[in-house]
């Protein structure tokens, strides 16, 4: 091969090598602003809710009212503290706070309603939770580092999570405290002696679980939508199969108690407690005989 062959054959893989390289670096750089976009969607994909902690008011020089606003978009709902027949039941991490020994969460009455036959028990367009925090030490500061596991509802349901983090002190606006005050005074309250007749507890054992019928008998009928759901105050001992039934003023609910070992354990009565949910109001029965 003479030497215009050579350098006519150099300049024609040069050529290839490089539409080579412009085409991979062409390849490159759709996938760089393809991966951009996908993550850029991510990034600014709006969350069908806000929460936010509202400040609240220092009681009796011991104890900081405040309170948790959830906002939700239109159409969507969150759960209770009980979500209904099916749902993800809020839970809240505050293990990380600085000199908080107590959290004490005062839930407002709740919305009953239902999606495909199954019950759900929450709440729509917005959640004003009230929440009473116990400092350790009263002269040392207060930091809320408070982590949020909760689900969201509407076509489909999903699970959310969220972190407020906020000094706590008593510096709250007139128009914050009314909105907690009110919360407050709309929350379920706990049932006087003169609205009930009889609250009794009927306990059975097998191998498995201990199943419990607890039943509620007021002295008015009672709204024909009214809801009924129990708790047992414990850590270690969890409810299910929970049912309600309703007769003019007499409430039964059904429900298996176990625990995470063997299901020997002794039912503290005192240690029960029965949510009534109304349309407009709620009520609460502690414990039973």
């Amino acid at each position: 091969m003479n030497i215009s062959s050579q350098i006519k054959t150099a300049l024609i893989n040069k050529r290839h090598i490089i539409i080579i390289l412009s085409l991979a670096l062409s390849l490159l750089f759709s996938i760089f602003l393809l991966t951009k976009k996908l993550y850029s969607n991510q990034d600014t994909a709006k969350d069908p809710f806000k929460i936010d902690y509202i400040y609240g008011w220092k009681e009796n020089n011991k104890t900081f009212y405040g309170a948790l606003l959830f906002r939700l978009e239109p159409s969507w709902k969150t759960y209770w503290k009980h979500p209904g027949d099916s749902g993800i039941a809020p839970e809240f991490d505050w293990s990380n706070s600085q000199n908080i020994s107590d959290i004490k969460f005062v839930w407002p009455n709740p919305k009953i309603m239902y999606t495909d036959n199954s019950m759900l028990i929450g709440y729509e367009k917005k959640l004003l939770l009230p929440i009473i925090i116990t400092p350790s030490k009263q002269d040392l500061p207060i930091i809320l580092n408070l982590k949020i596991y909760f689900g969201v509802c509407s076509d489909i349901c999903i699970p959310a999570h969220t972190q407020i983090s906020a000094p706590i002190w008593d510096h709250a606006t007139p128009k914050s405290i009314r909105l907690i005050e009110n919360a407050l005074l709309l929350s379920p309250k706990i049932v006087k002696n003169n609205q009930l007749i009889s609250n009794q507890c009927e306990v059975s054992k097998n191998s498995n679980s201990t199943a419990l019928t607890y039943t509620l008998v007021f002295r008015n009928k009672l709204p024909t939508n009214t809801v009924a759901v129990a708790e047992y105050i414990s850590k270690e001992i969890f409810i299910t199969n929970q049912k309600s039934s309703l007769e003019k003023n007499k409430i039964e609910i059904n429900i298996e108690l176990s625990d995470f070992i063997d299901n020997h354990f002794i039912i503290e009565r005192a240690r029960l407690k029965a949510n009534i949910i109304k349309p407009s109001s709620g009520l609460i029965v502690l414990g039973c005989s």
